[in-house]
């Protein structure tokens, strides 16, 4: 009897006519010279083709043997990070980060989030990244308009320049925040400006310069945002061990690890 195709079609009937019998045991078809040759014998030799081709698969290879393809491989250097459940009252949900270029508040470190896991027992929300950069010269200033231009250049009233790399607007107090790189000389607090994206001239009053330029992991309880700045997502880092994972801490057999480990098929 003709096997049913992976399609779910019967071949076994017009036009294919496809009536090979397993139970005859025929391993070959045979055509003659002058004689036309007929679809039956056609589709059947297709398919005593794969009968065959299976019989040797089955005995050959064991079940769930790989073929081709399905190469695996082990990543054992995955930085990560883990958040606290909730960020302003609202649970965090971490798929909002997944495939997100991110920064640190505080320290303006920029990474790339590529893999996200979600409360699995004891282990917490966790966003895997390849961190980008070191932290940034940040800048506290009295605003960061929406309208700020990455890229763009600030110039300080005491000659020094600037690139802006991100800003942020913290969504609990408010306070702004410029990262910025390529500096020239040393930034103090001072006035400074930049063209805006409409073209206008901006202002800034900088009340604190902190140079983050030393830390390249996100801290504890650090909030963690995307870059991009329309529906923005935010996070905060775990209160202790946010970017390591502690085993038996405080006993002789505690163990630290700075690093997951990720196996791709």
């Amino acid at each position: 009897m003709a096997n049913t195709n992976p399609g779910g079609i019967d071949l076994n009937t017009s036009p294919y006519f496809d009536d090979y019998d397993e139970d005859k045991k025929f391993v070959r078809i045979l055509y003659r010279p002058g004689r036309a040759v007929q679809a039956r014998e056609l589709s059947q030799a297709q398919t005593l083709q794969q009968v065959q081709t299976r019989r040797f698969a089955e005995y050959f290879f064991k079940q769930g043997a790989l073929v081709d393809g399905c190469e695996q491989n082990l990543d054992l250097n995955l930085n990560f990070v883990k958040l606290q459940t909730n960020y302003n009252g609202s649970e965090v949900d971490v798929e909002d980060f997944d495939g997100s270029i991110v920064y640190g508040a505080n320290s303006g470190i920029k990474a790339y989030c590529g893999l996200v896991t979600d409360i699995d027992g004891d282990d917490p929300k966790t966003l895997f990244i390849s961190y980008a950069t070191n932290g940034a010269q940040v800048l506290t200033v009295n605003t960061a308009p929406s309208t700020l231009v990455s890229g763009n250049t600030i110039t300080f009233s005491t000659g020094n320049t600037a690139t802006i790399e991100a800003y942020y607007t913290d969504p609990i107090t408010g306070v702004n925040k410029i990262f910025v790189s390529n500096t020239t000389g040393t930034l103090t607090v001072t006035t400074a400006n930049t063209t805006l994206s409409t073209g206008a001239n901006q202002v800034l009053n900088i009340t604190v310069v902190s140079d983050q330029s030393a830390n390249t992991s996100f801290a504890n309880s650090e909030t963690i945002f995307t870059a991009n700045t329309t529906g923005r997502v935010y996070a905060a880092g775990a209160l202790t061990n946010a970017v390591r994972n502690v085993v038996d801490e405080g006993l002789a057999t505690e163990q630290v690890y700075n690093y997951g480990s990720k196996i791709t098929v």
